[in-house]
């Protein structure tokens, strides 16, 4: 009685089961050693008996299979010609009843014995093999076709692995790639903003001339965009042109829409949630009612609108003017949210220029400190209009 060992796609050696007990596993004692992932140190025991050959899992870890039924551990099992035995994965162990080829002694499966099996053997082995040539033949038939079928198996499971593995490297090449034109875009885009809008902010001493003279922080009212525009606007798609978005990503509050920043021609329009600014006017007006510099009673929605504008002009616009906006025409749009969407609610128009004025005066501390705050907010209604 024999026993085929078949390791993956490598060549199968054969192993004649001359003791009664023998060990199959990883360790270097066992009398097969099968030294193979997914095999463990003690894996499975053999029992020969005459012409019966049984086996036992002795709790390996990947298990021992019949077909596709895992082999419970310590039970007793018969293995038959025709059906393989699998270790883990990709081991394969066949009965067979004779084998007119070159076998491999037990504990050392790298040694082949030069040995052809005799007809005197081949007795001792099993003597109803005359009396059953036809039926072994097919069994031999069936376990060369077997072992052909793991082979083609083998092959086609190598290339699957070499496509994905292939389909993979396009796919991180591509990545690679489109991280780098990202990358390449970031920079490009920032020598285009770099390159329309130049470093210089607008200053005091890049002011045009001619503000101090009367009506220059005016706007013309024929130049303002008329209301009912705005909503039209208010509607747009924002923050897609280069110097829109030149504000869009430095002004957080403009991010979300329908907030952002638009250019119309000569002028640029941001629409702003004065929910969000809420907050930072109160806290302005407690600060000064604690003061005593404004009554709790003056303070009403036109206050409110003002302020709210002021601090959005001084906390988000001082530091992104360049030279370049002297001749814009600016809008804070204030809106509400609504049920039925937002509406606007106040719009404040500026000159460029005016911008940094406006900033130094509503944050000059001798100014803020007046009894009268009300009063000093109003006082700055020269700088913009408010319609």
């Amino acid at each position: 009685m024999y026993l085929e060992v078949l390791i993956d796609s490598q060549k199968p050696v054969i192993y004649k089961l001359n003791k009664p007990e023998i060990y199959l596993g990883s360790l270097a004692t066992s009398d097969i050693v099968i030294s193979f992932f997914g095999i463990s140190r003690k894996h499975i025991k053999l029992i020969v008996q005459e012409k019966v050959c049984f086996a036992i899992d002795q709790g390996s870890t990947n298990g021992s299979y019949i077909g596709d039924a895992k082999m419970v551990p310590g039970k007793r099992f018969e293995l038959s010609p025709l059906e393989p035995l699998r270790l883990g994965e990709k081991v394969f162990l066949t009965l067979l009843y004779e084998k007119g080829e070159q076998v491999s002694a037990l504990n050392d499966p790298s040694v082949v014995l030069g040995k052809t099996i005799t007809s005197s053997e081949k007795t001792k082995v099993i003597s109803l093999k005359e009396l059953e040539a036809a039926k072994q033949k097919k069994v031999e038939n069936k376990r060369k076709a077997i072992h052909a079928k793991r082979l083609i198996e083998a092959k086609r499971i190598k290339d699957e692995k070499d496509s994905f593995n292939r389909l993979l490297k396009i796919v991180l090449v591509l990545l690679t790639a489109g991280v780098a034109l990202n990358y390449a875009w970031i920079l490009y885009s920032e020598r285009i903003v770099t390159k329309f809008y130049p470093k210089k902010e607008i200053a005091k001493e890049v002011l045009f001339e001619g503000v101090d003279e009367e009506g220059a922080y005016k706007i013309a009212p024929n130049l303002l965009i008329p209301m009912d525009e705005m909503p039209i606007h208010l509607a747009s798609v924002k923050c897609r042109t280069q110097e829109e978005k030149h504000f869009c990503q430095r002004i957080p509050s403009l991010k979300d829409r329908p907030s952002g920043a638009l250019k119309v021609e000569q002028n640029l329009m941001f629409f702003v949630d004065q929910g969000k600014w809420l907050k930072v006017a109160r806290d302005t007006l407690d600060s000064y009612v604690q003061k005593k510099s404004i009554k709790s009673e003056a303070i009403d929605s036109e206050l409110i609108a003002r302020l709210v504008f002021l601090n959005f002009i001084r906390k988000s616009m001082s530091g992104l003017l360049f030279a370049s906006h002297e001749k814009n025409i600016f809008y804070i749009v204030l809106f509400i949210k609504t049920a039925s969407g937002p509406e606007i609610n106040r719009i404040f128009a500026i000159k460029g220029p005016m911008i940094p004025i406006l900033i130094d005066k509503y944050t000059d501390p001798k100014m803020r400190s007046t009894k009268n705050f009300k009063g000093f907010i109003l006082t700055l209604d020269e700088y913009y209009q408010q319609y």
